[in-house]
Formats: structure tokens, sequence, C-alpha cells
């Protein structure tokens, strides 16, 4: 039955399954008015939980439940708060664990950079104060005061598999000069570690990838082989910290694909094999701006 434990007006809540006519909350209030002469406690309905892809609510009775602590190896605490603030007690909403995480971590870091922004709350209108309440109940502790930083989830992934899952060096190739401090380093570490076991329990297999530690041998066509010493060439001759992704992208087109007069399909498959050993991968320019030029021309 729902739990009411008072009858003077104090709220209560329950699934919808409690609260149709005839439910256990109809049937106990009047319980309490007609047996104890009381009111019943004010009510709230929520609805259904479920997990996105799964065939029906979260029930233990059907088995189809995961756990608190399942969650927390996917999203950070504060998250999970508000991923359950943010919704309408009365709307059915579901967790995502497929590559809707990375979604919901973008859109949780969007909040939280609105909300800390230094500019003034009446300038902000309700839609913030609405954000800023639904943060302020997701906060594990005191709120801070300044925007954490945050590393990208989705950006996270792919470096972290650059750096075949090791966070240390993953911090040290990218984050050492942007996360510094005690707080920032251990929110770091928290969330790489569960980009990682997503990477390994729930991301979609095109999302998964291993970079190469050696070089390896392909069986190549003409062609393939001439665009790959193309590229190591513009590789080794381009400040790929310095150059802008949409320029280089058109560089490798400009000086590689048509350079060698190779078909882009053909071009990128060799690629690919050459970096992770699959026929696609992430968006190239970004993805060799990630590697950098030591790996690069050493895998090439």
């Amino acid at each position: 039955m729902v739990p009411a434990r008072r009858s003077d007006g104090t709220a209560t809540a329950g699934g919808k399954d409690h609260s149709s006519d005839g439910g256990s909350y109809d049937t106990a209030k009047q319980i309490v008015k007609e047996v104890w002469d009381r009111n019943p406690p004010q009510y709230l309905q929520y609805d259904f939980v479920s997990i996105k892809g799964g065939t029906g609510k979260m029930s233990s009775s059907s088995g189809e439940l995961f756990t608190l602590t399942q969650f927390y190896e996917v999203y950070e605490p504060q998250m999970v708060r508000w991923i359950f603030a943010s919704q309408r007690p009365n709307h059915d909403f579901s967790i995502a664990f497929d590559i809707d995480v990375i979604k919901t971590y973008e859109e949780f870091d969007r909040a939280e950079a609105e909300v800390l922004s230094p500019a003034p709350a009446e300038d902000k209108g309700n839609k913030w104060q609405m954000t800023r309440r639904t943060y302020e109940l997701s906060a594990v502790g005191s709120m801070p005061s300044v925007p954490p930083v945050r590393a990208s989830f989705r950006e996270l992934c792919n470096r972290l598999q650059i750096c075949s899952g090791d966070v240390q060096r993953t911090w040290e190739k990218f984050y050492r000069t942007s996360i510094v401090t005690d707080s920032d380093r251990q929110a770091f570490t928290a969330r790489a570690s569960r980009a990682l076991f997503w990477l390994e329990h729930y991301a979609p297999g095109e999302f998964r990838y291993m970079l190469n530690q050696q070089p390896v041998a392909l069986e190549l066509t003409p062609a393939q082989q001439e665009s790959l010493k193309a590229l190591r060439s513009l590789v080794e001759t381009t400040d790929l910290d310095g150059i802008d992704g949409k320029e280089l992208n058109q560089k490798i087109y400009d000086d590689v694909i048509r350079g060698v007069n190779i078909d882009a399909k053909e071009f990128f498959a060799a690629v690919y094999r050459k970096l992770i050993n699959r026929d696609q991968g992430p968006r190239l320019p970004g993805f060799l701006k990630e590697i950098g030029r030591e790996k690069l021309v050493e895998l090439l």
C-alpha cells in the first residue's frame, strides 16, 4: 500500500498503479476517514521509470530492474539525482544506457554551466530559475560557486581509447594544463572511470575501438599505399595542434585524396585499418589531431 504514516495533511506519493480508482491509495484514504475519522495525506502520483530499450517499467517482479549501484557505474551521483529531478513526477521517462548516455552528460554539463554562469539571476528568466532549482536538488553536498572543469564525456571516450584506457596517461596527454585542482582531478577520474565502464559494457560496437600500438602490415592497392605516404607527409609538415579541423579536412582532400587520385572511401578504409584495424572510425581530422604527430608517423 501507499506509505501514509500521517493523516494531518502531510504529502505522500505513490506510483500510478497505486493511484487508480479502487487502488491502494483510494482504499487507504477511505479507511483513514471511516475508521480513524482523520484526513488522509495530500497525494502526489508519480509515473513509471524504465530503461531505454527495455520492455517496460523497471520492476523487481519482472526482473527488469537496475539498482542504484548500476546507475552509479555509468552516471555520477549528482547526475542520477539530476535525471530524476528534471522530470515531471506524473510523466513516464526512461534512463539511457546506450549512445544517449553521451547526450545526457552533455545536457547536464550545459545546465551546470548555465546555472553557475556569472550573469545576474534577474537577467536569465524563469527557465533559468527552474534549471537552477533542478541543479540545487541534484547537488551532492554544497553547490559549487564556480563551474567545475569538466571533461566532455564524448571527447573523453575517444581520448581514453587513444590511450588504451589508461586514465592517468589520458590526463597527462590531454588535460594536464586544464584540469589542475584536486577537486577537478577527482571529478575527472570519476568521470573517466565511468566512461571506461560504459565503453566496455554498453557502448555500441561502432563506437568502440583500440588504437594500434605497433604498425600493422596490410594488403593495400598501389593507390592506397601512395595515399598513406601522402598522408604521412602531410602529418609531418603540419602543426596538428594549431590547425583547425576544417582546414585539416580540406588539406586531406586536396593534398592526399585528390593529390594521388584515389577514391575517398578506399583511402579512408586504408587509414582506419592502419590506425584501429577497422574500415571506419571517428571523424578523421579530429582523430588525427587527437592521436598526435609522433604516433601517427609511427603507425602510418
